[in-house]
């Protein structure tokens, strides 16, 4: 009982959308009132058990066809069939509070709108549409739900014109052709966006899905285009990740358009850029690029401090990796250990928030060079890949750093692991840093490097101008204590 449809989907509701499923069952212009009766007593029985719905006897087929049905029915064929229809409108509830959790004043009376035009209410359609005219030429936001929205005002009042066709006018099309163009170029960035922040780490084919930019590009600068700030600040966004060479320039341009248009955006868009700012600094801050070293730090230390980084009073597992990680490139190691205390239990993006704090004490203990801590502070049950591959190279640099018997063979094996996952899961970039950390430390390895000061400062001069190359500190440390 407790693990059917039924009851894992009514698990999924709140207290507030429990009480108004059970008004939602009385209604008769919902529900059938010459079978709600039954619906409504089963609901009632299952209503005293939510959310929990513990595996108890009250909640047995059994008890529940005993209260239905009586004690000499048997009934399980008509519990399992009285379940599917609750279990239908559970679902059709759910479908109808969506719809209007969504709904707008600008949609609703849209479809009046289309009400009186399809009953032949001109006047009061024409005065709706007035209405509403006056309203899209002073929108709060120009976004893409402003300009799918106008699209489709713009679609009716041509609608409405095909309806008189006397061959004197545009029928409306060049409008709405250009809020559809607008509304697809906002949409198509904002994929295209993703996309391509998505790719800096995992193994994508994104170039096949970004050909149809070339077409954008030559659009962004003109009217109407040219006056919508959240465009722009998309098409600097772009140029920014698709650029071969990371650029410090540019990046300081995007993150001066946005705060500038930040005003003119809406609040959800402002932190999914502020998050793609983030996420490309950290990208070229782990590749070891000194450009965005100060710029990474000032970055994560502002959005810090404005709760940018914030969801729900919670950071994002990847969240507390980055600032563990530039902290302790900023040598603050007291600030990393506060930083980790407080936010022990306030860490979300993970089905296992204590691993995430473990291996970011592991990061805090190796610093202050306290190893064996930072080994039991190490799992292998990372969910997430990144992590996963961070936390073995981590063990690795114990292991060297203690001049463990081990190392070289969970060298190899990292060496494999590497190999297998880059294939499917990894991005070029990434996969390249990783094989690099791999070769540069089985060339400060070898017996005739330990005291060769040519080969040493040959491994220097090298480091020195790898770019992809993944704990390069590390690395450079490594052959400045062996100089």
């Amino acid at each position: 009982m407790t693990t059917s449809k039924l009851i894992q989907t009514l698990r999924c509701l709140d207290a507030g959308e429990i009480l108004r499923l059970g008004q939602y069952l009385q209604s008769p212009y919902f529900v059938n009132p010459t079978s709600a009766a039954p619906l409504q007593h089963l609901f009632q029985l299952l209503q005293a058990f939510h959310p929990a719905f513990p595996e108890v006897p009250e909640l047995a087929a059994d008890t529940i066809s005993h209260h239905l049905f009586g004690p000499e029915t048997p009934a399980k064929s008509r519990l399992d069939k009285l379940m599917t229809r609750l279990h239908k409108e559970v679902r059709q509830f759910i479908v109808l509070e969506r719809r209007l959790a969504v709904q707008s004043p600008l949609e609703d009376e849209l479809h009046l709108a289309r009400f009186f035009r399809s009953r032949h209410y001109l006047d009061a359609y024409q005065r709706l549409i007035d209405r509403l005219r006056q309203q899209v030429e002073q929108p709060a936001l120009l976004d893409a739900p402003y300009f799918q929205w106008k699209y489709e005002l713009e679609e009716e009042i041509g609608s409405y014109q095909s309806w008189f066709n006397h061959r004197t006018n545009d029928l409306n099309v060049p409008a709405t052709l250009d809020a559809l163009d607008t509304w697809f170029m906002l949409k198509r960035l904002e994929l295209v966006l993703l996309l391509l922040s998505q790719s800096k780490t995992v193994l994508l084919h994104a170039q096949e899905h970004i050909q149809f930019m070339k077409e954008i590009e030559g659009l962004v600068a003109q009217p109407p285009f040219a006056a919508i700030p959240l465009l722009q600040v998309y098409y600097q966004a772009y140029h920014l990740l698709s650029s071969a060479q990371p650029d410090r320039r540019v990046f300081l341009q995007f993150k001066t358009l946005l705060e500038q248009e930040e005003p003119h955006l809406p609040a959800d868009k402002v932190k999914d850029l502020q998050a793609l700012a983030r996420n490309y600094c950290i990208q070229e801050f782990n590749g070891g690029n000194p450009e965005f070293f100060a710029v990474t730090f000032d970055l994560y230390a502002e959005h810090l401090a404005k709760g940018y980084l914030y969801r729900e009073g919670l950071l994002h597992a990847v969240t507390v990796k980055n600032l563990v990680t530039i902290g302790l490139r900023q040598n603050m190691p007291e600030w990393v250990r506060q930083f980790l205390e407080e936010h022990k239990n306030r860490i979300t993006g993970i089905s296992n928030p204590a691993e995430v704090y473990r291996f970011n004490m592991a990061l805090y203990k190796f610093y202050i060079a306290d190893y064996d801590a930072a080994y039991d502070f190490l799992d292998d049950t990372y969910e997430d890949i990144l992590y996963k591959i961070a936390a073995k190279r981590l063990e690795i640099k114990i292991l060297f750093e203690t001049e463990s018997p081990i190392l070289e063979s969970r060298l190899q094996a990292f060496h494999i692991f590497i190999f297998r996952m880059g294939e499917k899961k990894l991005s070029a970039n990434y996969l390249e840093g990783n094989k690099q950390f791999i070769g540069y430390l089985r060339r400060l390895l070898r017996p005739n490097t330990l005291g060769n000061k040519r080969r040493i400062a040959r491994i220097r001069q090298d480091l020195d101008q790898a770019t992809a190359l993944v704990e390069k500190d590390w690395l450079l440390s490594v052959v400045q204590r062996q100089r």
